[in-house]
């Protein structure tokens, strides 16, 4: 039992520092999230928390599976912000389908 005490600790000390590590890390990318589109950020955010992000895969939004009219596409595409008209979720393109050059 002390072992697997030991263990435990030394985990949760780990998963500690990498959550602090990634809190750190969201905070300077919010920072770059621009003032116009913040209030819409901040919402989606604190009505979904992290869920409030969906991948757009083969012209689906990946979280309701509904088809993404192809002048959404052509806008994440120019990395512009875009939601999905169904559920609301912030969509963004997997790397694979990044221009490149873009940012992670």
């Amino acid at each position: 039992m002390a072992k697997f005490e030991a263990d435990a600790q030394a985990r949760t000390a780990d998963w500690q520092a990498q959550r602090a590590a990634a809190q750190e890390e969201l905070k300077a990318a919010e920072a770059n999230v621009p003032a116009d589109l913040r209030p819409q950020y901040n919402r989606t955010i604190a009505s979904l928390g992290h869920d409030g992000f969906a991948v757009l895969r083969d012209g689906n939004c990946t979280a309701c599976y509904t088809d993404v009219i192809h002048q959404d596409v052509m806008a994440l595409q120019r990395e512009q912000f875009v939601t999905c008209k169904s559920c609301g979720r912030i969509l963004y393109l997997p790397s694979s389908e990044r221009p490149a050059g873009s940012a992670d």
